[in-house]
């Protein structure tokens, strides 16, 4: 299986699961398709296995009892949720979110007059 079509695959699978309101494995699939495109941008092509999620660091297995919790950052303002450490986020200055296109979107409605065009 090409390196594409498994982030091709995750693209999808994180809209899917945001529609359903599935946030928690939207996140998962985002952070899966940023991990291969990254291997795609790398040069990486062909694969011949997949790694199982339930043994990767990020994934669902048991939590290593050494690992330490993630420390806070911020709080999106987006979602008003918390951002922690290895989280991707944007930072303009006092304003933080989530580096998802959920959050963006959450934030930008909040802080908007909605209209329709053309009318006063």
């Amino acid at each position: 299986m090409h390196v594409l079509e498994i982030s091709n695959f995750f693209i999808r699978y994180e809209m899917n699961m945001v529609l359903t309101g599935r946030l928690k494995v939207a996140e998962f699939a985002r952070k899966q398709h940023e991990r291969y495109w990254n291997l795609y941008l790398k040069g990486g092509g062909k694969l011949s296995q997949v790694e199982n999620p339930m043994i990767l660091r990020s994934g669902y297995g048991i939590a290593d009892p050494q690992e330490k919790e993630p420390q806070i950052v911020s709080v999106c303002d987006g979602c008003d949720s918390n951002i922690v450490e290895g989280q991707g986020m944007l930072d303009w200055g006092s304003i933080n979110l989530h580096d998802d296109s959920v959050c963006i979107s959450k934030y930008v409605r909040k802080d908007s007059i909605k209209k329709i065009a053309g009318e006063q």
